[in-house]
């Protein structure tokens, strides 16, 4: 597994792209009723926006030319936030694909089980 990158190295990579990173609102519709009404949209958005969601979100990276539809869409969701790292341990782990993410008992997310660490 190569290094993580800095959060200047990930800025980077993001401005060379013209890309942002993206929080979703749930999808498909009712994701996250799991954990309550407070979890689906547009709750769950709120609830970022307010710092609620120390425990980790799953993003995704998208720039001009990706697609947002069908099959071979680049990113599940049509109602996001545009978000930005907060540190050098705001980014757990990359993937090509929906890695997805699990929670704990305590909400937090952490664990990604098909995940890598982007190599810059």
């Amino acid at each position: 597994m190569s290094r993580k990158p800095t959060r200047e190295e990930v800025r980077e990579f993001l401005c060379q792209r013209n890309a942002l990173l993206v929080h979703f609102s749930g999808a498909p519709k009712g994701a996250g009723l799991e954990r309550g009404a407070a979890h689906l949209f547009p709750t769950d958005l709120r609830h970022v926006v307010d710092g609620h969601a120390s425990g980790g979100l799953s993003c995704s990276v998208v720039q001009p030319g990706d697609v947002f539809q069908g099959i071979a869409r680049n990113a599940t969701g049509s109602i996001g936030l545009v978000l930005d790292l907060k540190s050098a341990d705001s980014l757990l782990a990359v993937s090509a694909d929906d890695c997805g993410s699990v929670g704990d008992s305590s909400g937090k997310r952490n664990r990604v089980p098909r995940a890598r660490h982007l190599g810059l």
